[in-house]
């Protein structure tokens, strides 16, 4: 995927979820841009889609970066 895609999904699911109060840092942002911009645009877009239309509490936070 593009950078440009990235920023578009995780703005989405930083709207769209909790951070328990905690600002998700651009140095926080630049590590999942690290680890998750190999994956397919495609698939990207699903995952963000189910992400935020699941109800289930499987999704019912946005993940903050583990030490």
């Amino acid at each position: 995927m593009m950078r440009q895609e990235f920023n578009v999904g995780i703005a989405a699911l930083k709207n769209a979820f909790p951070t328990g109060g905690v600002k998700i840092t651009p140095e926080a942002e630049e590590i999942y841009w690290h680890e998750l911009q190999r994956i397919p645009r495609d698939i990207w877009q699903q995952g963000i889609r189910k992400c935020i239309t699941d109800h289930s509490t499987e999704y019912s936070f946005f993940p903050g970066v583990h030490d």
